[in-house]
């Protein structure tokens, strides 16, 4: 893979975060953190939900230009699932909030080759 590809693909899944927080914050969730590392991985965001839903949600961001490879949601694999709930289960321990209920979500943005505006969708409860 080119560099120039590999910096196209890193601009659009950074467009996409922006975008996903973007959808969310409209739809009543609080975005507090982006883009977390840790030993495990990385979460794409953490948001604090609304309404009686748990406190605690975290997304995977997922993005996509073509759907050669299948629609964005398909990539959410159980391997990756589990890696997110110890990413998630991480982050709250090192708040000191271990025992707090949370939420894994996906968002999916989709751009379609023709042009048209890109496709945003919410996945609550994954996994």
């Amino acid at each position: 893979m080119s560099g120039r590809t590999t910096r196209r693909r890193r601009q659009a899944a950074r467009l996409g975060e922006i975008m996903a927080a973007a959808y969310l914050t409209r739809r009543g969730f609080r975005v507090v953190a982006r883009n977390v590392h840790s030993r495990y991985g990385e979460i794409d965001l953490v948001c604090r939900g609304p309404g009686d839903g748990p406190p605690w949600v975290f997304v995977e961001v997922r993005t996509y230009r073509s759907a050669r490879f299948g629609r964005p949601e398909l990539s959410l694999t159980p391997q990756k699932i589990h890696r997110l709930r110890r990413l998630a289960a991480h982050y709250l321990a090192a708040l000191g909030r271990p025992g707090d209920p949370f939420r894994l979500d996906a968002v999916t943005i989709y751009w379609p080759p023709t042009g048209e505006p890109p496709q945003v969708q919410h996945w609550p409860g994954i996994g």
